[in-house]
């Protein structure tokens, strides 16, 4: 184990905690497309994930320390984007698409110039990640998959917060981008 290897443990271990910590505040919706969409972006993440550490097993590789870098920098600029979009929502934080009465448009942190600052974060850990065990072109595919179902439920998400927040939420999203600043 080099030291490349440790930081990757440490940030997969505040990754870990995250998840633990931040464990969901709120009942889903009831529309069945949240549900759909939470549990196909996890399983396009775990199979990703195992997909890329299965690689680097069976074909007994390492990847270029530079490649694993670079995928170590995706892995923790994503964590540390989550951790810094989730204090700006605080409570009104879930893992399940769910506007809630008391919920308020944030414009905050990372949302003052995204509208899914979360998602972004998980697309820089499911690149970083994937890139510190596999070739690019697992990253690159694996990170286009998880760019699809990010972007169905960020289809559901914007419906219910139009449906909830109208013009107000309309006119946020307009001066923000959704997933890349100055370019989506």
């Amino acid at each position: 184990m080099d030291w490349l290897d440790g930081l990757f443990v440490l940030t997969s271990v505040a990754w870990l905690y995250e998840i633990w910590r931040y464990r969901n505040r709120s009942e889903p919706t009831d529309g069945a497309s949240e549900h759909a969409s939470f549990y196909i972006v996890s399983l396009m993440m775990v199979t990703v994930f195992a997909i890329s550490i299965g690689l680097s097993v069976w074909t007994d590789t390492r990847q270029a320390t530079l490649q694993r870098l670079l995928g170590l920098s995706g892995f923790i600029a994503g964590v540390s984007l989550r951790y810094w979009g989730i204090r700006q929502l605080r409570h009104q934080f879930t893992r399940h698409v769910v506007v809630r009465p008391a919920d308020e448009l944030v414009s905050s942190g990372p949302y003052r110039y995204l509208r899914h600052p979360l998602y972004t974060g998980l697309l820089f850990i499911t690149f970083g990640f994937s890139l510190f065990f596999a070739p690019w072109t697992i990253a690159l595919v694996g990170t286009c998959l998880m760019s699809l179902a990010l972007l169905w439920r960020i289809h559901i998400e914007e419906k219910m917060l139009t449906s909830h927040f109208g013009v107000t939420y309309e006119r946020w999203a307009k001066s923000r981008k959704r997933l890349i600043p100055f370019i989506y």
